[in-house]
């Protein structure tokens, strides 16, 4: 009888650990690393953005990357998403706070705000916009992260058609 319960035991610790050495990752499991290279990659992107770099801005979408946008429908692909930013109007201020980073392996979620300004053409004040952003980066081959899909709009109320906005 001892042996059978040394031995059940010993099974049971067996499948204790070896759940925890090759179960699955848990979120939270990014390495202070990889928060760093994210981190950088956001300041390297919001640089772009405010800049009106966008060229510069898309290198950090992976090549099938999803823009989701307010308002229009999805934009897939980097080659998209460049054409998509080139329309966009003139920004004259950016910022981004980034609240949250997560994730497990080889994915990583980005949750926060942002805040900008822009020019747009035949307007005599700046479009200023606050709102929301959800990100998901993906680990690339060489180790770098690149946003794989993303989602983003505005915390102000939607402009009437016809509506100046004064």
């Amino acid at each position: 009888m001892k042996g059978l319960a040394f031995f059940v035991l010993g099974a049971v610790i067996g499948l204790v650990v070896g759940a925890l050495w090759i179960g699955p990752a848990r979120v939270g499991d990014l390495s202070d690393q990889d928060v760093a290279a994210i981190n950088g990659a956001v300041e390297s992107y919001t640089q772009a953005f405010e800049a009106n770099d966008w060229p510069r801005f898309t290198t950090h979408y992976a090549e099938d990357a999803v823009a989701m946008p307010p308002n229009v429908p999805a934009v897939p692909g980097r080659a998209a998403i460049l054409e998509m930013t080139e329309s966009w109007p003139t920004v004259t201020a950016f910022s981004l706070t980034v609240d949250e980073i997560d994730g497990c392996r080889d994915l990583a979620f980005l949750q926060g705000g942002y805040t900008f300004s822009a020019m747009l053409e035949g307007v005599p004040g700046p479009l200023e916009d606050t709102g929301k952003f959800v990100e998901i980066w993906r680990r690339q081959p060489d180790g770098s992260w690149l946003i794989a899909a993303e989602i983003w709009n505005s915390d102000n109320p939607p402009i009437a058609p016809g509506d100046t906005g004064e």
